[in-house]
């Protein structure tokens, strides 16, 4: 290996290790080449926030998931069909009722806004994120990423959906009972809070000439939000002092 070979290998070593490094190479006495650490963000498309994200954060696409596996594990203790199991879906379109075998479960967000962070749950919204811990990376030499944390409060609601009243009735009852008694699922998972609030009137649509009878329940939902800041790296600090005598003689 030449000995511009060698540099650069240890060139690249301390380019990773965040050092700053200004140089040229040399080569039997000729200039080959000059170097310097100058580092470029190449856009959020090289920047995937999930990856410094703290352990056990829950979103609210993996809390929709866990519901639809906890949906289908609460089923799989009275069937062993799943041909048959009632699907959970978003917000159906009303001519695909059909495909659903007159039954069906959706989801929706109905409200999302920072934590209330009083005593009582109803007040003084947590806006600004906490500071929870630093990051170096060797894909952002000379950069420190600063995550933070806030908490965010939802408001979900299921809907159970069937073509018979007394169904979707006894649906949505199953359906709270199974997440109020697995709501350790969801805290495993990594929701902070996660409670029933309430289960509205019951209501009906027609569809295709038929009634379809719904049966709405709400759900408490808190997550925790990631916010990532990526800043320069601050390695040396430069201070000047003297004294300065301005009296006038």
């Amino acid at each position: 290996m030449s000995e511009v070979a060698k540099t650069l290998t240890n060139l690249k070593a301390a380019l990773l290790a965040g050092d700053v490094v200004i140089g040229t190479l040399v080569d039997g006495g000729k200039s080959v080449n000059s170097l310097e650490n100058a580092v470029f963000l190449n856009g959020p498309k090289g920047f995937d926030p999930k990856d410094y994200a703290p352990q056990g954060v829950c979103s609210l696409e993996k809390f929709f998931e866990v519901a639809e596996e906890l949906i289908e594990f609460g089923q799989s203790l009275s069937s062993n069909d799943s041909s048959k199991y009632v699907k959970m879906v978003g917000d159906y379109v009303d001519t695909d009722f059909a495909h659903f075998d007159g039954e069906v479960i959706t989801h929706k967000l109905v409200r999302r806004e920072p934590g209330k962070m009083d005593s009582n749950g109803t007040g003084r919204p947590q806006r600004e994120s906490m500071f929870h811990r630093e990051v170096r990376s060797p894909h952002f030499p000379n950069k420190v990423l600063s995550i933070k944390t806030r908490p965010i409060d939802h408001v979900v609601e299921f809907t159970c959906y069937s073509r018979i009243a007394s169904v979707a009735s006894e649906r949505a009852l199953w359906l709270e009972r199974l997440f109020v008694n697995y709501a350790w699922v969801f805290k495993v998972a990594g929701v902070e809070r996660f409670y029933f609030e309430y289960r509205s009137a019951d209501n009906y649509r027609t569809t295709a000439g038929q009634p379809v009878y719904e049966r709405c329940l709400r759900f408490f939902v808190r997550l925790t939000e990631v916010q990532i800041d990526i800043e320069p790296e601050i390695k040396n600090i430069f201070a000047t002092g003297g004294i300065y005598n301005n009296v006038n003689e």
